[in-house]
């Protein structure tokens, strides 16, 4: 096996070709949908590994199936490196981030993709509190920076086409040249708010993910910096209720908002 996650596991089958099985149930359209969108990315100039076949049949096999050409490199979120020393890979990331944006995909076609993000509130912080995952004073700071954050918002009506998963564990890189060379797993693939784009990765990345979406033509201002930051507190609250810590603690890429040195990062964004 090469790898395993929450949907799909993944099983080399030689050199070349990487066959990725959906375990989970209620994601049986991903592999559908990812028939549909891996061409249309790889056409704009995404990198995304070609996707050679897609089952969802059922007819050989007892689940929907995926056929990828093998990424080069390795899993950014494999890597024992420092976070730090992957600047170069977080611009690029932010580059693809921008070009992906720009695919336009048709009105009528866009309820085939998946439901995207969406903000966390005051309420959502509550609830996490009563089912005792964050502590009184947690929940107190949290809602304060969602407060801070909703100021600087502004207009909310930016859409575009999303990866909607981007992270460590979806990122291959050449860990010595730190180049960024492929993307993978785009069963979430979505349309909605850009700024969600940046809530999977961590805050060191961030900056120059900013940098690299400017860079590639993306827009970048005050309010799309605030989005991506209250879409990954968002992000966090639904990591502390539904993951198990055991099997998806993933070390340093995770948005640790309580943490001391993550309070530090956070507030220096702004």
């Amino acid at each position: 096996m090469a790898a395993s996650g929450m949907v799909n596991e993944a099983w080399m089958l030689d050199d070349r070709f990487v066959l990725r099985i959906t375990i989970l149930e209620d994601a049986a359209d991903e592999a559908d949908r990812e028939a549909w969108v891996v061409p249309i990315a790889r056409a704009a100039g995404v990198r995304s590994p070609e996707l050679i076949v897609a089952d969802t049949s059922r007819s050989l096999v007892e689940f929907p199936y995926t056929i990828y050409e093998r990424a080069m490199g390795e899993l950014l979120g494999h890597l024992p490196s420092d976070p730090a020393e992957f600047l170069p890979t977080y611009r690029e990331l932010g580059r693809e981030m921008a070009l992906l944006h720009t695919i336009e995909i048709p009105e009528d076609d866009r309820p085939r993709l998946h439901k995207s993000f969406t903000y966390v509130d005051i309420a959502k912080v509550v609830k996490m509190r009563e089912c005792g995952k964050i502590n009184a004073v947690e929940a107190c700071e949290i809602e304060n920076w969602i407060v801070r954050l909703n100021e600087l918002i502004g207009d909310r009506s930016r859409r575009a086409f999303l990866h909607q998963d981007i992270h460590p564990w979806n990122l291959f890189v050449d860990p010595e040249t730190k180049q960024l060379t492929a993307i993978i797993d785009w069963g979430d693939a979505a349309w909605g708010d850009p700024a969600g784009e940046f809530s999977s990765m961590p805050l060191t990345a961030m900056p120059e993910m900013f940098v690299g979406y400017e860079e590639a033509g993306g827009i970048i201002d005050e309010s799309m910096k605030a989005r991506a930051l209250i879409f990954g507190l968002g992000l966090e609250m639904w990591e502390l209720r539904e993951l198990d810590p055991g099997r998806f603690s993933r070390q340093w890429w995770r948005h640790r908002s309580m943490d001391s040195t993550r309070r530090s990062q956070f507030s220096t964004r702004f």
